[in-house]
């Protein structure tokens, strides 16, 4: 299930970046301020989405990392929510100080770092136990 999920995210990721983006700004900012995405958002947005496309195709290690990488950042998003909206912001776009959170989006990105930490230690420990 969970791969499938992937899968499909990475088919939406590839095909649509901008619009991811402006969807994630729609959702998560209350204030965009001068803040702009930096040029190589839309590109490595399409990119991961390839490489969600491939890992969710064909399993293996590189699905293994995908997951641990998942769970890491799920966990560091639960525990961190606010320094991890911060960090990513300030990597990604210009002027970043500008940009003023939507309240309940820091929320949101706790509980959605909790689902992500706990659907990817459940499939890690599922694969290695052979199931």
């Amino acid at each position: 299930m969970l791969r499938r999920s992937f899968g499909i995210l990475g088919v939406i990721l590839a095909l649509f970046p901008n619009r991811v983006i402006e969807w994630y700004e729609q959702v998560a900012f209350a204030d965009r301020g001068e803040s702009s995405p930096k040029t190589w958002l839309s590109p490595a947005i399409r990119a991961k989405g390839v490489v969600f496309i491939f890992a969710s195709l064909t399993g293996g290690i590189l699905y293994r990392g995908l997951l641990f990488g998942t769970g890491v950042a799920g966990i560091l998003a639960f525990l961190f929510p606010k320094q991890y909206l911060k960090t990513g912001i300030k990597v990604a776009y210009t002027h970043s100080g500008d940009v003023v959170w939507k309240p309940l989006f820091i929320t949101i990105a706790r509980i959605l770092g909790g689902c992500y930490a706990i659907a990817a230690s459940k499939s890690i420990l599922k694969q290695l136990n052979g199931n």
